[in-house]
């Protein structure tokens, strides 16, 4: 695992290239370790999830400084308005007029009340409680939609100038979205994972 000062749980130096290296392979790690899986309304996800707290890690690398926040279990959510994912929250120190990239990956679900019906999960990033702009319409950045009784892994990422001011919060909403049925946004294993130069 690597570590905060540059090592991994070896003891080992890691050099800039094995640092970034060691990031795509926790990556991949992560995307293959998330199958599809039934959703359980009792509130599990299947085996594997867990309670365990959320924990906010970062490390330093060639292509800057990286903060990250993992969360397990089920967050869900009825509303039709944006609403903060439990958990998901990072604050950092930038570099003025600096850029950082904002990437949220979650395991999702939308769950109509009526089945067969339309639905979808739909998301945002904020900065400083402001949202940030995406691709194309960043009032609709669709998650995932509805697809049945199972979960899927699902990213987005997002790019944010950093201006004057250093000390910023990240954080990631969601909300349900349907043209004819009430029902439930599901979130199950999710990341906030923000690049960054630090000042």
């Amino acid at each position: 695992m690597l570590l905060s000062d540059g090592t991994d749980n070896q003891g080992m130096t890691m050099t800039p290239k094995g640092k970034i290296a060691a990031g795509a392979l926790v990556a991949l790690a992560i995307a293959a370790a998330a199958p599809a899986r039934a959703f359980d309304p009792a509130g599990r996800a299947g085996p594997g999830s867990g309670e365990a707290a959320a924990e906010a890690t970062s490390f330093d690398s060639a292509i800057g400084r990286v903060a990250s926040v993992f969360a397990e279990g089920p967050a869900t959510t009825r509303s039709t308005t944006f609403v903060p994912v439990p958990d998901m929250v990072l604050d950092i120190r930038a570099r003025r007029r600096s850029h950082m990239v904002i990437t949220f990956t979650a395991e999702c679900q939308a769950g109509p009340d009526a089945s067969g019906e339309a639905a979808a999960v739909l998301v945002e990033a904020r900065v400083d409680g402001v949202r940030v702009p995406g691709l194309g319409d960043f009032n609709n950045i669709v998650l995932c939609s509805d697809k049945g009784f199972f979960l899927e892994a699902h990213s987005f990422q997002w790019h944010f100038a950093v201006g004057r001011k250093p000390a910023r919060q990240i954080s990631i909403h969601f909300r349900y979205a349907s043209n004819s049925v009430q029902g439930d946004a599901r979130l199950s294993d999710r990341m906030l994972s923000v690049m960054y130069q630090a000042p």
